[in-house]
Parts: C-alpha cells; sequence; structure tokens
C-alpha cells in the first residue's frame, strides 16, 4: 500500500551562535557535586578532552610520576577550528596538532590551567536534553519504578521497536489497543543509571538482550534526536550520576585509573581519577539492527527481521510522498561499521540508537496508515490493584450518625481479573493514650473485572459513621482511618493503603450542665493534650527517618552484595 500526500514545504533556518569559556575547575575532576547531594551539579565547564582508546584522558608531559611538586600531568582541552581559535592561535601559539587531532597544549604546567587568551579553542560539551543527569537520585528512582510498572502492566508482551526501545501496551477497547515507546530523556537516563547499579532491568526487556547494549540504547535515547553522541558526553555522564565511585554492573571489569595533578585550597594535588572499563564491550552496527523490532512485524504479510517502514519522496517537482518498507542499517546508515570494541564501540551504539529514532521522527508514517506490532497477550496475571476512594468527615461531633464515609478500590486497564479482593477500612481513635483501640468499620472480599470498564474497574461504598467512635470523645480527639486493599497478584504494593484523620468536636447545650463541665475540664487539659500531640509528631518523625536510614543501608548492602559476586564469582 503506498500513500502520495502533497505538502507545501518551508525551510526555516535558525542560527545560533555560542562562546566557550575557559574553565576555571579541572574539567575532568569529578561530578561537581556529590552524586548524592540535592544541589544540581554544574555542567557548564565540561570541555571536550585528548583521549585515548579507553576514553582516559592523555596528559600533558613531562614527568610521568605526578608528584605535587612537579609539572605536567594534566588535561589536555581539545580545540575547536572555529575563525576565532585560529585567530587566538596564530598569537598565542594555543594548538598543537597530535596524530591529527588538534589540541591546546598552552597550559600552565605546573597549576595546570588553559592560557585564558586560548578560550576561544575549548569545546564545551553539548549535553542537549540528555542533561537530565542533573537529576536527583529520587526522580531517578520514582521514573524508574514508572518504567517498570509500564513494562509489568503491559497489556501484550513488551517488544522492541527500530531503534530498540522498550515498547508497552494499553488496550483502548476490546479490539483495539495502543503502543507507547519509552522516549522521556529523563526516563531513558533513569534506565542508564539503573543497569549499572544493578542489571536486573534487563530481564524485562524482551529475549533476554545483553544489558551493555541496552544501556548503549538507553543511552542513545535521552540524547537530542538531532545531535551526536560522543565519548566526552558519555564519560562526563556517568562521572556526574556517580561511577565508577559506584561499581558499574553492566561493566564489571577494574576502572581504569591514572593521577592528575588538581589545584585544591590553593595547592597543587595528586588527584586519582577513574574511568569505566569498556574493554570488554562489542558492536557490530548490522547485527545490531538486523535483530530489530523485537519480533519482527514488517512487511504485515511476510515480517523480516531487520525491517521497518518510513516516509520516502515521491515526486520531487510536486512534492508528495510514500510509504516505504526496508533495511533499517542500509536506510538510515548505509555503510557497516564492522565490529567495534571499548568506548567507541559503545558510543557508536548509542548514537546508532540516536540516529535511528531521529529517522523515524523526521520521516514518520501518517498515524492511519502505521503498521501496528502484533499484539501477544500477556500469559502473566500481573495488574495493579490500589486504594481509589477514601472519604470521610474532616469534623464531626461527637455521637453524631448522619456523617457518611465513602471507601474505593479499583484496578488498573488489563486484561486479567483480580478475584478475591479484599478491601478493609479500619478506625483508630486517639485519646491521647498509650492504649489505643482500632475498629474494623468495614471489609469486603470482590471481583475486579476490567472487562467491564475498559480504563478502570472500581469498587466503591459508602456508609454511615458508627455512632460508637465518637460517643463520649472529648474535644479535639481524632479518628484515624486506615483503608487498605489486598490482591495476590498485586504488581505495586505502594498504593494499597490510604490514611485520612476527622476531627471530633463534643459540644454541649440547654441546661445540662454535664457538657460545660466536659467542655472546662477539656480546656484546662488543652496544653497537656498539646503536648502529647507533639511528643506523638515527634516519634513519628523519627520512624519516618529511621525507615529511610534503613532503606539507604539495604540499598548500600545490595551493591556490595553485587561487588561481592562479581569479584568472588565461585562464592
Amino acid at each position: 500500500m503506498k500513500l502520495s500526500i502533497q505538502v507545501n514545504v518551508l525551510v526555516v533556518v535558525l542560527l545560533a551562535a555560542s562562546k566557550l569559556a575557559a574553565a576555571a575547575r579541572p574539567p575532568d575532576k569529578g561530578p561537581p557535586t556529590d552524586p548524592g547531594s540535592e544541589e544540581p551539579p554544574d555542567l557548564g565547564d565540561m570541555v571536550k578532552l585528548y583521549r585515548d582508546e579507553d576514553g582516559v584522558p592523555i596528559l600533558t608531559p613531562p614527568d610521568p610520576d605526578c608528584d605535587a611538586e612537579s609539572s605536567g600531568c594534566c588535561h589536555q582541552p581539545l580545540a575547536s577550528d572555529s575563525i576565532e581559535c585560529d585567530a587566538a592561535d596564530l598569537e598565542f601559539d594555543c594548538v598543537t596538532e597530535i596524530d591529527g587531532t588538534r589540541v591546546i597544549t598552552n597550559i600552565d604546567q605546573y597549576l595546570c590551567a588553559v592560557n585564558p587568551n586560548c578560550s576561544p579553542c575549548l569545546l564545551e560539551v553539548d549535553f542537549g536534553r540528555s542533561n537530565v543527569i542533573r537529576t536527583s537520585p529520587d526522580v531517578f528512582d520514582s521514573q524508574m519504578d514508572e518504567v517498570v510498572r509500564n513494562l509489568q502492566l503491559s497489556q501484550c508482551v513488551p517488544t522492541l521497536d527500530a531503534a530498540g526501545r522498550p515498547v508497552y501496551y494499553y488496550y483502548l477497547d476490546e479490539d483495539e489497543y495502543s503502543e507507547y515507546a519509552i522516549d522521556s530523556p529523563l526516563q531513558n537516563t533513569a534506565i542508564f543509571r539503573q543497569l549499572n547499579l544493578d542489571d536486573s532491568f534487563n530481564d524485562l526487556i524482551p529475549q533476554a538482550q545483553d544489558p551493555a547494549l541496552t544501556a548503549a540504547r538507553a543511552w542513545g535515547a535521552a540524547v537530542d534526536k538531532g545531535g551526536e553522541v560522543d565519548i566526552d558526553m558519555i564519560q562526563y555522564g556517568l562521572r556526574v550520576l556517580g561511577f565508577p565511585d559506584l561499581p558499574s554492573a553492566v561493566f564489571p571489569d577494574d576502572p581504569i585509573c591514572i593521577s592528575v595533578r588538581s589545584e585544591n585550597m590553593g595547592s597543587m594535588e595528586n588527584v586519582e581519577e577513574c574511568f569505566i572499563n569498556f574493554r570488554s564491550f562489542r558492536y557490530n552496527r548490522y547485527d545490531n539492527f538486523d535483530s530489530l523490532p523485537l519480533p519482527a512485524y514488517i512487511p504485515e504479510e511476510g515480517p523480516e527481521s531487520g525491517t521497518f517502514e518510513y516516509l520516502a519522496l515521491f515526486d520531487e517537482e510536486e512534492p508528495s510522498f510514500t510509504i516505504e518498507e526496508g533495511s533499517i542499517s542500509e536506510q538510515v546508515f548505509g555503510t557497516d561499521t564492522g565490529t567495534l570494541e571499548n568506548i567507541e564501540a559503545f558510543k557508536t551504539a548509542a548514537d546508532d540508537t540516536r540516529a535511528v529514532i531521529n529517522y523515524m521522527h523526521n520521516w514518520p508514517v501518517p498515524g492511519d496508515f502505521v503498521t501496528h506490532p502484533l499484539c501477544v497477550p500477556s500469559d502473566d496475571a500481573v495488574y495493579d490493584v490500589y486504594v481509589s476512594a477514601l472519604q470521610v468527615p474532616r469534623n464531626i461531633v461527637a455521637g453524631a450518625l448522619d456523617r457518611e464515609f465513602t471507601v474505593g478500590a479499583s484496578i488498573t486497564s488489563v486484561v486479567h481479573i483480580a478475584e478475591d479482593v479484599v478491601l478493609t477500612l479500619t478506625a483508630t481513635l486517639d485519646e491521647g493514650t498509650v492504649d489505643e483501640e482500632t475498629f474494623t468499620v468495614y471489609t469486603a472480599e470482590f471481583d475486579l473485572d476490567p472487562n467491564r470498564l475498559v480504563a478502570d474497574d472500581t469498587f466503591q461504598y459508602t456508609g454511615f459513621v458508627p455512632g460508637y467512635l465518637t460517643a463520649g470523645a472529648a474535644n479535639g480527639d481524632e479518628i484515624k482511618w486506615v483503608a487498605t486493599v489486598e490482591a495476590e497478584h498485586d504488581y505495586d504494593l505502594g498504593n494499597n493503603d490510604e490514611t485520612a484523620y476527622t476531627v471530633i468536636k463534643a459540644t454541649g447545650g440547654g441546661s445540662g450542665g454535664h457538657a460545660r463541665t466536659q467542655s472546662l475540664a477539656v480546656d484546662e487539659a488543652g496544653p497537656a493534650r498539646k503536648r502529647q500531640r507533639k511528643r506523638k509528631r515527634q516519634r513519628q518523625r523519627k520512624r519516618n527517618n529511621n525507615m529511610k536510614r534503613n532503606k539507604k543501608k539495604l540499598r548500600r548492602n545490595q551493591r556490595n552484595r553485587n561487588r561481592n559476586r562479581r569479584n568472588n564469582p565461585q562464592q
């Protein structure tokens, strides 16, 4: 099937210029801030460096020992070929060509500082949209949770698109579904980071892909589509994310370390810089793309691996387009790199992913004519059951019988029925005492069937607040409500409970003196009750802080266990 579309072509040329400035801090010294710091790292002083085949900076001669009193052993930035740089080079002798590479060599060999007059020659690393590497670990963790959740809850078996990005699926109705490739730079950077922390995420990728190749694809999907991945971007990015200070799960070989002279508090010191060891990584462009998309689904009548569809120019004189099918490798690249090794292989794998994404972005098949992958329903009964409603009175008069509560549970849109779901609502009367009694106000067992409601299936119950919860309560007492839901194959347990509070108002009236006496007693006891609540809040904060510390300790222990397994494979 071919589609011809008439178009008007408007070409807009955007011109931009940027001024590169010299860095005061050695540009590859380490992460501008600690990976766990709340402050985002500054990426503005990262410049391209003269590096060897391992991606490790080649330092200035002459002293190989690099002791604190010597000279040399400084980073050598690459030089641009701009007119401004050529002018600075003529006047200040900034650039030397080393093995065909322009390198800035006008460097103070004791302070390791580039001559300020040579700053027009510096090349700043352009992270583009991949500058999300500055994101805090907590945000990366939440984004990773979202990625895992989407793949786990995909209503069809997850696939890989022509670029190698994971694809998950959701039904729109009983006969139609929509697929979503993971395209977000933040989520792809989270995948890259997580694979280096723990490569078990790779188990969610179809047909057990090489974790290192999955990491390269994630990096390529995170950068600007129209940009280019280079070795400096990879090395700086790893350093900002905390590697190799943290051991890499996908590149477990010993890091490559060098000694570099660096300024610290006004004095020159030796600093050890370490870099991820990529020497074991291999990549072949044609082998990679001949296996994509996975599984093959184009052409529709007889799928062939390594084939994709794209928009192609049909008539130049009267601009029109047609849908073509062809080899990913031949159409996007046209040349074979052969088998590459080391960080050059990783860089090429990442940039090839970016190039295919960019091609599909520039030559997209119109939505109504796209060939969709065949949806293979997932056999795993995995779903997300969660508390969807908990509504209680904010305030209630003691002894009132006419105030309502609502509690409900729902299931994410999936094809599997959640059977024997248990929803429970409990209420605890906080009277400021140690022994607080908890009552089960409501419980129910039921099934959640998404076939009844394609988007979400919801169970909901509304009832009246029992009078025994508030009878005889003092003014200011609280009811703590907790709604919980349980199901056997529930994937996400983080949304299985909700908490709400109701404040009790004790009132008097008429000639009855008892309520008034009670009110006076409550007023006199007010300061003591406030102190009790303050101590309770302090205890809760302490428990929360302890939980956070325990979680960090567990993650640290897991990293240590992973490192020990890599170092002692026979244990």
